[in-house]
């Protein structure tokens, strides 16, 4: 009777076991198919079973239940469920008998009218039986299947170990005519080259109690005999005590006992049949990310769903999470949710929140495209991971533009964990730059800095903030070098720091020192290598230097749009190399065809340097696309549209402009626009326009360099400008290539007043 105890060990373990009676001659188990199993009261004996099941196959062929029927009803009909005891039942928990007939009076003569070693001999009995083990598998209705058979090769029950079973476990009594029949046994198996792989076991029962001296005796005979017969040691260290209940009942024991030296034998034998078969908590959770890896996802819940009804502990489902997650590329979840699910339902949350926050991260620098399913893999994990959050709002922030939907997942990340440094930083940078809201964004990175003082990438960009949006250069430059103290070999921080004190302390060799700090922290990083390029350029003039430093940075990232850009500029205005200057430009825009500032760039050259007019507008309207607010653009644009002609739309142009450039840091830009205004605007705005273009030039020393004010010029000369023959002597000003008091014969120059 172990095997009805041992399946029923596993059915109360929440699996759906079936037990096939194959010991045809002398059914034994066949009994508890016809018997309540809750008031042990016979019922009807007409429980169909094995051998009418196949018989109905030979007789009728296709139009059998085997062939005709769907699985699962053929196998309910030849199959009886038995009752589990109240404390027994755990969903989906079931055990069911198949008999090995109907035990009737014409149960003989219908075992011998199906004659299955005949139809082994007539070479039709393998196909029969593997129709038969086909339907069993594909009704579904059961996670084991236990076969009873006898031990023997020559008659049915080799049918079972030939043909049906997975793992062999062998019940041998200790007494010589036992050991003699099962080396009989283990002589015919060997030489009918069963699957050598397949498991195998002895389990010696009964073992009495008392006769230690006898029992290590026989045991060591059974083993010499069973090597010899198998060629192999085989174990034997699974005992059944004797009990004599067992001779009396077929009850299975572990219904009405569950403690005791039997109790315990039956559980160790299960144990072994699960190991044997894979059934271990662990071996399922790698069968499971198998499964997952080859995307049969279902059946890879099913193997964890087997796992968790073994296992005493989470460490199971989080080693499957583990391994599933470094796989490379996770599933996504329309095809898998099922297993997503089970997984966000049953691994601890910590490790859910550091696998989640490692596919994130993972995701965040893989191609846009190819984040999408990864996040939305670490999401199903650990949907309330304050990291995974933030990582994704910082994707859709970044990579996606989908400003709307980051700002969303910055607020849950944030509900998940207020405290979160990274979030708050990352959430304050967006509402900067993205919302243009700058209260709500410094108190964000004051809560960002609050939560970490020394977040060295906060204090960075903080110092950018207050320098750029608060103009407090004096605040700024305490929190570069507060994120400097946190880091101070942080190339990034160190050439944004170096930016500073080019641009606003005008301490150009501080900024080279810097510039050279970051280089030897980074040597190549592409973005510092083009921006010490630029300043060695525009403030050292030193072209060969500039030109070397250029080329280093392209070495390292060919396709860096900043850099391409800022070299085609270069190789207009410094080297004159006008072809060269415009296939960076079209490489820059290869990189990246919706960069505003190589867009506006290239539109200039086209304009100042090609005369190809059409054009140049069209790259201006595909920046201005790019960044409606782009300042320069703007500017170049009206420049245009003054020359063209269409003055009305160049004059709102210069409105947008002069609204967005800061008005306590005038720049190049300023004299551009009231240099357009003052040619081209309306008679009224023309005295203030030349006050503010007198104090950025004789007060704030301000001038264009290289503007090319004709064409606007000759617009206003065509306008009537009262002041026309006097216009190119100011544009000399304004370039620098005149001094402010050459102008001073100039009427109304002189009395221009400076702005209030």
């Amino acid at each position: 009777m172990a095997v009805i105890n041992v399946a029923g060990i596993l059915a109360s373990r929440g699996f759906r076991v079936l037990v096939i009676d194959m010991d045809l001659e002398a059914p034994g188990l066949s009994y508890l198919a016809h018997e309540s199993a809750s008031t042990h009261s016979p019922v009807a004996s007409d429980q169909p079973g094995f051998v009418d099941f196949l018989l109905d196959a030979v007789e009728r062929g296709e139009a059998s239940d085997l062939f005709h029927l769907p699985a699962d009803q053929a196998v309910r009909r030849y199959t009886a469920p038995y009752e589990l005891p109240p404390e027994f039942k755990r969903d989906p928990a079931s055990l069911h008998i198949m008999p090995a007939g109907r035990l009737d009076r014409s149960y003989a003569e219908r075992l011998e009218r199906l004659d299955l070693p005949g139809l082994y001999r007539a070479g039709n009995g393998l196909a029969l039986i593997g129709a038969f083990k086909r339907v069993v598998q594909d009704s579904r209705l059961f996670d084991y299947v236990f076969i009873d058979s006898r031990t023997g090769f020559s008659d049915e029950s080799g049918i079972c170990t030939r043909d049906l079973a997975d793992a062999l476990m062998v019940v041998s009594g200790l007494n010589r005519q036992n050991v003699e029949g099962t080396a009989h046994f283990l002589k015919a198996l060997r030489r009918a080259q069963v699957d050598p792989n397949r498991p195998i076991e002895i389990i010696l029962s009964p073992v009495p109690n008392g006769e230690d001296e006898l029992v290590e005796e026989r045991e060591s005979a059974a083993q010499r005999a069973f090597r010899e017969a198998w060629g192999a040691e085989i174990a034997t260290g699974l005992h059944i005590p004797y009990h004599p209940r067992l001779a009396l009942t077929e009850e299975p024991h572990i219904f009405r006992r569950r403690k005791g030296y039997l109790f315990e034998a039956y559980h160790q034998i299960e144990a072994h049949v699960r190991e044997h078969l894979g059934a271990t908590p662990e071996a399922l959770s790698d069968a499971a990310v198998t499964a997952a890896r080859d995307r049969h996802y279902s059946v890879a819940v099913t193997r964890l769903r087997h796992a968790a009804l073994l296992a005493d502990s989470p460490e199971w489902i989080d080693r499957f999470l583990v391994q599933f997650a470094a796989t490379k590329s996770m599933p996504e979840i329309a095809a898998a949710e099922e297993l997503y699910t089970f997984v966000r339902e049953r691994a601890s949350s910590p490790t859910r929140a550091a696998v989640a926050s490692r596919i994130a991260w993972q995701a965040y620098a893989m191609p846009a495209n190819d984040a999408g399913p990864l996040f939305e893999a670490a999401l199903a994990i650990s949907p309330t991971s304050s990291d995974v959050l933030g990582a994704y709002a910082s994707f859709l922030h970044t990579q996606r533009k989908d400003l709307d939907a980051a700002e969303s997942f910055y607020r849950r990340a944030l509900d998940a964990d207020p405290d979160h440094a990274t979030n708050l930083g990352n959430f304050a940078l967006f509402l900067c730059d993205e919302r243009r809201d700058f209260d709500a964004a410094e108190s964000f990175y004051r809560r960002a800095l609050d939560a970490d003082p020394n977040h060295a990438h906060h204090l960075d960009n903080f110092a950018w903030f207050l320098w750029h949006e608060r103009r407090d250069p004096d605040a700024a430059e305490s929190f570069y070098r507060r994120a400097l103290d946190a880091h101070p070999n942080h190339a990034n921080i160190l050439s944004n720091f170096a930016s500073f004190l080019r641009h606003e302390r005008r301490d150009l060799d501080a900024a080279e020192s810097f510039y050279r700090r970051a280089l030897d922290a980074a040597p190549n990083h592409a973005g510092i290598l083009g921006n010490f390029a630029t300043f060695l350029g525009d403030e050292r003039r030193d072209p060969d230097a500039a030109e070397s430093f250029y080329r280093r940075a392209l070495d390292v990232d060919p396709n860096q749009a900043n850099n391409l850009g800022s070299f085609a500029l270069f190789l207009r205005l410094e080297r004159r190399d006008l072809n060269a200057a415009e296939s960076f430009y079209r490489r820059a825009l290869d990189a990246a065809p919706n960069h505003a500032n190589n867009l506006g760039g290239f539109a200039l050259f086209l304009c100042d340097e090609r005369r190809d007019l059409d054009a140049a507008e069209s790259f201006y309207r595909r920046a201005l696309d790019a960044d409606p607010n782009h300042a320069n653009n703007l500017a170049n644009y009206a420049r245009l549209c003054l020359t063209r002609g269409r003055v009305d739309e160049g004059i709102n142009l210069i409105g947008r402009v002069l609204a967005l450039l800061p008005p306590e840091r005038p720049s190049e830009a300023d004299v551009e626009c009231w240099m357009y205004t003052y040619c081209c605007g309306a008679p009224e705005q023309r005295s203030s326009a030349l006050a503010r273009l007198r104090h950025l030039v004789s007060e704030r020393r301000i001038t264009t360099g290289n503007w090319d004010f004709s064409g606007v010029i000759q617009q206003a000369q065509r306008m009537g400008h009262p002041e026309a023959a006097q216009l190119p002597a100011l544009a000399e000003v304004l370039a620098g290539r005149a001094a402010p008091g050459s102008l001073d014969a100039w009427e109304p120059w002189r009395a221009a007043s400076p702005p209030q």
